[in-house]
């Protein structure tokens, strides 16, 4: 019987207090950005001095993952859309950046990469609607591009030795709470009757613990026709 695949409705969060035991957890594998040492040694100082927020991924009351969250600006020569809004736009552009993400070693290759990823730009979405921010950002190890790849992020044009990658944050727009078992026929039926939209689901922490937010973002698909 094969392991269960991770979703927003196996998976629970809290975020990092100094109450939090992490001696459990332990994404060492193939790991050569230290992450297991940020989360081990180095995230609840972050989380003290107001420069990172950590969430801390549950299944079944074990921690198996985690991602820590800040603002921060990229250039505005680093973004895709670079050539449309240099003309009037030449600052820096304001990002919420997916800093360090890790998968506990016993868990890897079940999707939770993919959730976490989908949790944080849930939230991204939701609080750029509070505080102006375009996209959220991430620098990615190189063997990890296709994964982010398939999280709608895309490689743009940096300095950095890693890859830099995007996801844009206008135009994606909360549309309703679901329960994540009514949302697979909520998004089949609602993109049958217009293929222009792409829905996909985000944290939101209500009363009800297993509701979640519904975003959708136009296709920029060039084979859609207007």
């Amino acid at each position: 019987m094969h392991p269960e695949k991770f979703t927003l409705s196996n998976v629970t969060w809290e975020i990092l207090t100094e109450a939090h035991d992490l001696s459990d957890f332990n994404c060492s594998t193939d790991d050569e950005s230290g992450v297991n040492e940020f989360i081990q040694y180095e995230a609840k100082k972050y989380q003290h001095e107001n420069m990172g927020t950590t969430y801390l991924f549950y299944y079944k009351d074990k921690i198996v993952g985690f991602a820590t969250l800040s603002m921060n600006s990229i250039n505005v020569k680093e973004t895709p859309e670079a050539k449309e809004i240099s003309d009037w736009f030449r600052k820096r552009v304001p990002v919420i950046l997916l800093g360090q993400i890790g998968v506990d070693n016993s868990v890897r290759r079940r999707g939770l990469g993919t959730v976490i990823c989908e949790f944080c730009t849930g939230l991204a979405v939701d609080l750029s609607q509070r505080v102006g921010c375009r996209y959220i950002a991430l620098h990615a190890d190189l063997k990890f591009i296709n994964l982010y790849k398939k999280c709608g992020f895309e490689t743009v044009h940096s300095t950095s030795k890693d890859g830099l990658m995007v996801k844009k944050l206008i135009h994606l727009v909360y549309v309703q709470d679901l329960l994540p078992e009514k949302f697979i026929q909520f998004k089949e039926n609602s993109e049958k009757q217009n293929p222009k939209l792409n829905y996909q689901m985000g944290p939101r922490k209500y009363e009800d613990d297993r509701m979640i937010g519904v975003y959708y973002q136009i296709r920029t698909n060039k084979s859609i026709k207007n």
